[in-house]
């Protein structure tokens, strides 16, 4: 059984690789995929004008603070640690502005 099937997958293989169409979906697409996601990120990058980003990190447990105050430390990003339980309180804290973003 598991010859029939190497042998049926030997056979489409050897049928679709004479289809322009499988070349492309399997050589070139992928290479066209990378290149747009790279041009994309890119800009994503640019756009940003270098600004460093600064999260609010919600952590009841205290759990997670110790191991990632290093990390903030050791790139350019600024955290606060916060403790809020309810979501008013988180969304308060969002609509603030002062964040970019909360974890």
């Amino acid at each position: 059984m598991v010859k029939d099937i190497f042998r049926v997958a030997q056979w489409e293989f050897a049928k679709g690789i004479k289809n322009k169409g499988f070349l492309f979906l399997t050589f070139v697409f992928p290479i066209i995929m990378v290149i747009i996601f790279a041009i994309i990120s890119f800009a994503m990058i640019r756009s940003s004008g270098g600004q460093d980003l600064y999260l609010a990190i919600v952590d009841e447990t205290s759990f997670i603070r110790g191991m990632l105050e290093d990390s903030f430390v050791q790139y350019e990003y600024g955290a606060d640690f916060i403790s809020a339980s309810a979501l008013d309180e988180i969304e308060k804290v969002l609509q603030e502005e002062k964040y970019d973003g909360i974890l």
